[in-house]
């Protein structure tokens, strides 16, 4: 089967409050995954910091490709 793409984030900081940080920019990104057919979540790991996973089906992924907003490894 033809891969995705995966974009792992992963920020070493203090990390997000449990209640969200009450702006839109995640709820953005998540519109924005969710019109690629995509899904993106975000964690709060043990250790501390901020996990962000976006996940784009193959078929997205080649048209993100084929336009040039993203160039494979």
């Amino acid at each position: 089967r033809p891969e995705g793409m995966r974009l792992e984030v992963d920020d070493h900081g203090v990390g997000m409050p449990e209640q969200g940080g009450g702006g839109l920019g995640l709820i953005a990104m998540r519109e924005r995954a969710e019109i690629l057919q995509g899904k993106l979540e975000w964690l709060r790991p043990p250790q501390g910091g901020t996990l962000v996973i976006l996940e784009i089906p193959a078929t997205q992924a080649a048209v993100l490709r084929s336009s040039g907003s993203v160039e494979p490894r």
